[in-house]
């Protein structure tokens, strides 16, 4: 017998006679057959025919026949449901899925595993306190940022009084060493604007203040915002921990129903990442809610889909190189393709999609009302589809808007877009027969990389 493999992670043998024989020795030398079928399964993950076995095995479980034959099948089916537990997250979850949509009646019970996805997705972008406060007061703030670039209006004397925290640590979260000053602007009797600090490090004496402003992250609040609420707030942001749960549990309460989509979206962009968002972690071994998206019921699917495709473009990632499978999805929900077929076609389409996909995919996205900015920048980076440069088209035709006031405009959708992003619409937009006319907002940019392309692509 002689095993080999291309893979340090996986194995192979030379034909299955070796295979059966190795299964049997670990069997007899003590290892448990639920975990065995596990690895197994795991093992042949990318072999459909062998995967498709493994879901077949699978199925027994909810089998209520008596006979001995299917005792013994449906016990192999509970011993493997166990051994999932001992395998890598990310296939666990596809093989329950994959055998919940080929066996309706197989219970897909994953909700602890979502929530623990959906914890860990708000732990990796949460962010520090002082940034959520800020947001949360809006133009009550008046800057934050590093006390070196204070605008010169907000370059005041600063001093404590009987009220200012000094007690206890005030820093950015994970960070120690990036200690956070907060002030409040005032005004005394003789008219004269000064800084009163309500909370500062308690390593960083007060004496420092007397010279200038800190020169670390600073926040600067009006004067009318309530200061006791600015420090109960504060409190309550610093306990990162609490944050998460509340976050993680009106998640949940939004994908009930119990929760509106305006609440939980101000929620998001104030406590989490924008710009660096990230849906996942990045580890090919665990799971993440690209693949929980899509155990969802359509309901569910829609509300998290538009949550987090609103929040920020980087939310696309939950159906990066999936752009196929919401169309696929629907064709076996509607029994217009079998199992067998969805399975071959996910696999044959990662990565890759068909025009009817993507158009597919675009509608449901429109329906949603996702931020037409987002889906331009998306559309931008798949021009290789008809689809999406006559979503583009359409855009900036101001048909969106029309059909829906909620959406944004064209010129809003230009704003949003780097110059880099700018220039590639005039090719875009040239495929157009009033191309002239939707070209006009681009002929006023003032990147020399849109004047560019507009010259090179705009109709004389």
């Amino acid at each position: 017998m002689r095993a080999y493999s291309d893979d340090s992670w996986d194995i192979e043998f030379e034909n299955i006679l070796d295979d059966i024989n190795i299964q049997e020795q670990l069997e007899k030398a003590g290892i448990n057959k639920g975990i065995l079928s596990a690895y197994e399964m795991n093992r042949q993950f990318h072999d459909t025919k062998r995967f498709k076995h493994w879901i077949d095995v699978y199925s027994e479980i909810t089998s209520t026949e008596t006979s001995m034959f299917v005792s013994i099948d449906r016990k192999k089916a509970e011993a493997m449901r166990d051994g999932l537990q001992y395998i890598n997250e990310h296939t666990k979850i596809e093989f329950l899925h994959h055998a919940s949509l080929k066996y309706p009646e197989i219970p897909l019970d994953i909700n602890h595993d979502f929530k623990r996805a959906l914890k860990i997705m708000v732990q990796l972008n949460i962010q520090s306190w002082e940034q959520a406060l800020a947001c949360e007061f809006g133009k009550g703030c008046l800057f934050i940022g590093d006390g070196d670039k204070t605008p010169a209006k907000l370059r005041l004397p600063i001093i404590a009084d009987q009220d200012t925290v000094h007690d206890q640590p005030c820093h950015m979260d994970g960070m120690s060493w990036m200690a956070i000053t907060v002030v409040q602007k005032r005004r005394n009797e003789q008219g004269d604007d000064h800084h009163v600090i309500l909370m500062a490090d308690h390593e960083v004496p007060l004496e420092a203040y007397l010279e200038s402003l800190p020169r670390g992250p600073l926040l600067i609040f009006a004067e009318d915002a309530d200061s006791q609420a600015l420090l109960t707030r504060i409190a309550e942001l610093q306990n990162t921990k609490a944050r998460i749960e509340h976050i993680v549990e009106q998640t949940l309460e939004y994908l009930a129903g119990e929760v509106d989509f305006d609440s939980i979206a101000s929620l998001y962009a104030a406590q989490l990442s924008d710009e660096y968002f990230s849906p996942n972690a990045e580890e090919y071994t665990m799971y993440g809610l690209n693949q929980f998206i899509w155990t969802m019921d359509q309901v569910r699917r829609d509300r998290f889909a538009k949550l987090l495709f609103n929040h920020n473009y980087r939310g696309f990632k939950i159906i990066e190189g999936n752009y196929e499978k919401p169309w696929l999805h629907h064709q076996l929900s509607q029994e217009d393709i079998d199992f067998d077929t969805y399975l071959e076609r996910i696999r044959e389409y990662d990565n890759e999609a068909t025009e009817t996909g993507l158009r597919f995919l675009l509608n449901w996205l429109i329906e949603l009302e996702v931020n037409p900015a987002h889906l331009t920048l998306f559309c931008i980076k798949h021009a290789n589809f008809e689809a999406c440069c006559e979503f583009i088209h359409d855009h900036a035709r101001g048909a969106l808007s029309r059909r829906n006031s909620n959406l944004a405009s064209f010129k809003k959708t230009l704003a949003y877009l780097h110059a880099g992003r700018r220039a590639q619409l005039p090719e875009i937009l040239s495929q157009a027969s009033d191309a002239a006319i939707l070209m006009e907002p681009l002929t006023k940019d003032r990147s020399r990389a849109v004047k560019e392309a507009v010259a090179n692509y705009c109709p004389a």
